[in-house]
């Protein structure tokens, strides 16, 4: 890779860290979108801010008293609110008569605590719920889960924590102890943009490619949004310079821990774009992260794959496995799997997903990232032309 370009990678990563919680539609997650919409001026491109609304969580006060140590917590962003701020009880493993239900789970939403912690909120088992982050994570810090029903808020109040009180949490269970909650939050009107680019090809008969990104996420997460970002602006910087016959569409989506809210705004306006699109390039989660090193890679169908791992074998490519085709997509790539479309997926797993301690450096692997990066972008070439990819 050239030094120009290494070094443009790591001061983006190192900008991209610096600037705090993504949240969707925080004042971060606005400055985030104003700082890439100038990174993508900077590759010769024209970015396009298209706001959609969508309820916002304000949560004013939100904690865990355990005898007399109280600690700091998060709710689920999909979750029932409480109409009284305080709740106590005595609590129990999650599944018991216990009044709060404790479960530790990891934020990965396949894992089988958290299908498990699904379960039991849609039975309104307990009168909340306390949710510990896994024993794999540092004990301070919690690794937040998705609000994968965000629209569609249900069960009990639950609440998150780190792991530092473990040993004392799992005491409580034994006896039936006593803990208080304070949760105080509520929905709100609120706004969010996404982020979109054109990069015209000579042919506007053809049917574009549509390059996707997530661009927010819980705590700053520099390892598992970095991999995306820095091979979209890379590839807008190719696609610039190598213009083809065949459109690309780039979007850069707020929304992704709300259940894909951005990019759901983007579909809902476009109504069968997911398979009028030619094919949609998803730069997924984690791909970026120095644990553990491996990529997952999704295909639509057998020619995608056949199509993007004959690219692959031209490089030195950095360790990759391949998702099944049967099974169901994840990511935004599942957006695009539910309704039949056309799609290349990179995402991966993260020993600091979800968790404060996603940041640079520590957290990221810059070498792997580099080596995606010139894949993705010679992979533009292949997209603006006529015959990508086709069945």
């Amino acid at each position: 890779m050239p030094e120009q370009q290494g070094s443009r990678i790591s001061s983006l990563v190192k900008a991209f860290d610096l600037q705090g919680n993504h949240r969707t539609g925080s004042r971060v997650d606005q400055d985030s979108g104003d700082w890439l919409c100038e990174q993508i001026v900077a590759m010769g491109a024209r970015p396009e801010k298209i706001p959609f609304s969508l309820p916002l969580v304000q949560i004013d006060e939100c904690w865990v008293g355990l005898a007399d140590i109280k600690i700091d917590a998060v709710p689920l962003f999909d979750c029932n609110f409480p109409l009284a701020s305080s709740i106590s009880g005595r609590i129990g493993e999650l599944g018991s008569d216990a009044d709060i239900g404790v479960i530790m789970a990891p934020p990965q939403a396949e894992s089988a605590q958290s299908r498990k912690l699904y379960q039991s909120r849609q039975s309104y088992q307990h009168t909340a719920i306390l949710v510990i982050t896994d024993s794999q994570f540092p004990e301070t810090g919690i690794a937040l889960h998705n609000a994968d029903n965000y629209a569609r808020p249900f069960g009990p109040p639950v609440v998150q924590i780190a792991n530092r009180y473990w040993l004392e949490i799992k005491q409580l269970m034994k006896t039936r102890g006593l803990v208080s909650i304070r949760l105080k939050a509520k929905r709100k009107p609120g706004q969010a943009f996404n982020i979109q680019t054109l990069v015209n090809g000579s042919n506007p008969a053809l049917e574009p490619v549509i390059i996707m990104t997530p661009r927010s996420s819980w705590w700053c997460s520099t390892s598992e949004r970095a991999g995306g970002l820095i091979c979209f602006l890379e590839m807008i910087r190719k696609a610039v310079t190598c213009k083809g016959e065949r459109s690309l569409v780039f979007l850069a989506n707020t929304g992704h821990e709300l259940d894909h809210a951005g990019l759901a705004a983007f579909l809902g306006e476009r109504p069968g774009i997911e398979k009028s699109a030619h094919l949609w390039v998803h730069l997924g989660a984690n791909f970026a992260a120095a644990a553990p090193i491996g990529a997952r890679l999704q295909f639509s169908d057998a020619v995608v794959q056949e199509g993007f791992i004959k690219l692959l074998k031209a490089f030195k490519s950095p360790v990759y496995n391949i998702k099944p085709e049967i099974d169901r997509a994840v990511g935004e790539a599942r957006n695009i799997h539910d309704a039949g479309g056309r799609y290349l997926s990179i995402l991966a797993g993260n020993d600091l997903f979800h968790h404060p301690s996603d940041r640079w450096p520590v957290a990221l692997n810059i070498e792997n990232l580099e080596q995606w990066v010139a894949i993705f972008e010679n992979l533009v070439p292949l997209l603006t032309h006529r015959d990508a990819f086709r069945t």
